[in-house]
């Protein structure tokens, strides 16, 4: 049997976050997209609550293979759910042509979902602004946007404990699973690039930092409003009371009888992220 890497169980508590997230805010019959949907281990988890309809929006071909071949070889006896993948840039593609033909249109879809995706537009005002965009047009009003991200708060905090000024390095931080480091020592509201390196035997990530309130009041500007963001440590203090045999099946713990635990890395790497949820808001 192949070892697992270090961050396995770090990987395996975001799977979960995802999860309760799509329980928490998809309903029976929801229209859903899926913002970088990636390979397909996405589109069942919107089987258990009997979503009406996915749509899964990625910029690669070597992702949307994989997806469409999943999905075509998913037990869907659970649930009806109609299923398409379409391939388009969240932030630069053009949706009206890639929506055509589609189960649903723009303006329609319950819930747009983006997991682990939304700082790579944060690169400059304009792809921001364009990402916000693209979502409103998506969502009906009263619609949600849901997912997550890096956590900007828990990441500059942990960067800045050992900064000593322009004269040095630039901002960076580890723990025991990962390191960050960003590319210079000013950090603006867009493009405040650094490197999450994860010890899981991949290249280092390239990000940009997403300023909460930056976010909060950009969103606002496209008719969608914060309801909630929330640390993933704090996301898990609230939700395993709830979801606690969703963590079991994940496989973050083999046995919690057993003295399983969640390792102090794997929580450390867990605690860079932040879930959210915005609302569109109803049209003026």
């Amino acid at each position: 049997m192949s070892r697992k890497p270090p961050a396995w169980q770090a990987k395996r508590l975001l799977e979960w976050a995802k999860s309760v997230l799509v329980q928490l805010t998809v309903k029976e019959n929801d229209l859903v997209c899926d913002l970088w949907c990636g390979p397909g281990a996405n589109t069942p988890k919107f089987l258990p609550v009997k979503a009406q309809f996915y749509l899964g929006l990625d910029p690669f071909d070597e992702c949307l293979g994989p997806a469409k071949k999943l999905w075509a070889e998913t037990d869907k006896q659970e649930a009806p759910l109609e299923a398409d993948f379409r391939k388009l840039d969240p932030v630069t593609g053009d949706y009206d042509l890639v929506f055509d033909g589609v189960g649903a249109q723009l303006g329609e879809f319950d819930v747009v979902t983006c997991f682990g995706k939304l700082q790579i537009c944060w690169g400059s005002e304009e792809s921001a602004k364009q990402f916000l965009h693209n979502v409103a047009s998506v969502l009906r009003p009263g619609g949600l946007l849901v997912g997550f991200m890096p956590d900007s708060e828990a990441i500059w905090s942990l960067c800045q404990r050992g900064y000593r000024g322009v004269g040095g390095e630039p901002p960076h931080g580890a723990g025991d699973l990962f390191k960050v480091r960003f590319h210079a020592h000013e950090q603006g509201e867009f493009g405040a690039r650094y490197n999450l390196q994860i010890n899981d035997g991949k290249n280092a990530q390239q990000f940009f930092l997403v300023h909460t309130h930056t976010l909060m009041e950009l969103a606002l500007v496209y008719g969608l409003e914060l309801v909630e963001m929330t640390n993933m440590s704090s996301f898990l203090t609230d939700a395993s009371p709830y979801f606690s045999e969703l963590l079991k099946d994940s496989g973050v713990l083999a046995d919690l009888d057993n003295g399983s635990r969640i390792g102090d890395g794997a929580m450390e790497l867990f605690s860079l992220y932040c879930t959210f949820v915005f609302r569109r808001l109803e049209d003026k």
